[in-house]
């Protein structure tokens, strides 16, 4: 017994000893960096760039958070557009109609802000688009709820691509199902999440996804469900970026943080190239 209490007592001693005063810890002292996001296809009518300067945890910045004296240019390597900042939506923005996007170009993107401070990225748009082969969308009953008419039911997506091509390709599925109540007639969309595939799934030479959706339904004789899936064949950039993205957990204080992907040389963000395709299924 007399032991134990001399092993204790040297355990708070030497607790006590590592204490350090709260108000002599020296915090890092860290510069707002420019953020960008830009996401290129050559189906979009508009070129759209999100620019901001970050805000660091312990630093107090005077910097607009949305600053509009940005330089902001996209080249092809032989020609050059300049993005111009629309005050009513906080974009910098370039119509394609003078600046075409082509699928298969690779772009570079440069940001300058009127103190010097630049930051590039380069991405390209993929040549070819997803090769959907089919897309099903299925609903299982799973309970009754409790009193309630209709019940809990599991919509469950199945989407098989082709490889496109012999390059290493990545994919990312969105999916949204529309619900449509045909007696009060009123309709609401719901995006329930991601998916994200690449070669390394390869079977066959073909990918397969699957994603689960549960949701509650008072009555399925009374409303009606339609599901789409939008696929996108992406660069490495887009695929990496949204993927880390989607791994976070918010509002959960005990999730392992996660460091979300940046290619923006010498700040934060991403520009990155995709082509899409839009699937529509109605639920079996």
């Amino acid at each position: 017994m007399k032991n134990t209490l001399y092993i204790a007592f040297a355990i708070l001693i030497s607790i006590a000893s590592c204490t350090t005063d709260a108000t002599n810890v020296e915090v890092p002292n860290t510069a707002p960096k420019i953020s960008v996001s830009c996401f290129i296809s050559d189906d979009i009518d508009t070129i759209n760039a999100h620019v901001y300067w970050s805000d660091p945890v312990f630093t107090n910045s005077s910097r607009p958070e949305f600053p509009s004296d940005m330089d902001v240019r996209i080249s092809n390597g032989t020609t050059e557009g300049i993005l111009i900042f629309n005050e009513f939506n906080g974009r910098y923005q370039l119509p394609v109609a003078q600046f075409p996007l082509v699928a298969g170009q690779t772009y570079s993107l440069v940001v300058k802000a009127t103190d010097g401070t630049t930051v590039s990225a380069s991405t390209y748009i993929p040549l070819l688009g997803p090769q959907v082969t089919s897309a099903t969308a299925t609903i299982t009953e799973q309970s009754q709820g409790g009193g309630f008419e209709g019940g809990n039911y599991l919509l469950t997506f199945k989407t098989t691509l082709a490889n496109a091509s012999e390059a290493f390709e990545y994919y990312r599925l969105s999916h949204y199902v529309s619900f449509q109540d045909l007696v009060n007639e009123y309709e609401y969309n719901v995006n329930y999440g991601s998916t994200f595939i690449n070669d390394d799934g390869l079977n066959n030479n073909a990918l397969y996804s699957e994603f689960n959706v549960q949701y509650y339904d008072y009555s399925l004789e009374q409303s009606q469900i339609s599901c789409v899936t939008y696929i996108m064949n992406c660069t490495e950039e887009y695929y990496r970026f949204h993927q880390t993205l989607n791994n976070q957990s918010p509002g959960d204080p005990f999730s392992e943080p996660t460091l979300v992907y940046s290619n923006i040389e010498n700040g934060l963000g991403v520009f990155a190239g995709y082509k899409k395709v839009m699937v529509e299924v109605l639920p079996q």
